[in-house]
């Protein structure tokens, strides 16, 4: 997990986020019950970070890619490569929406 978190952090930066939110985003990976990391010690860090940046982290976490168990279900339905697939589209889609929802938030602030 720590190898994960090491390589999701630059990424989280170039989007506009802080490192601090990769273990939610980890997290959120395997089950989306991870996004609630965010909230670790009594909403700490919630209360660290803008509201923006908050709403884009609980959005990237909860969109980016469906759970791992649902993957792992698709796949046994479908195929590999129709999981593979759904998983590639939902994450461009993912991403991109959080490049368009950070750029009208700083036309906001």
């Amino acid at each position: 997990m720590e190898i994960l978190k090491e390589f999701i952090a630059p990424l989280l930066v170039v989007i506009g986020l802080s490192t601090d939110i990769a273990p939610a985003f980890v997290a959120s990976l395997f089950r989306k019950d991870g996004i609630l990391l965010l909230n670790e010690g009594s909403g700490i860090m919630a209360e660290q970070i803008a509201v923006g940046e908050l709403f884009i982290a609980v959005f990237l976490c909860s969109t980016f890619t469906a759970c791992l168990v649902t993957l792992v279900k698709i796949m046994k339905e479908l195929s590999f490569k129709e999981a593979f697939l759904l998983a590639g589209k939902q994450m461009i889609t993912s991403i991109l929406s959080v490049i368009l929802f950070s750029i009208l938030l700083s036309l906001y602030n």
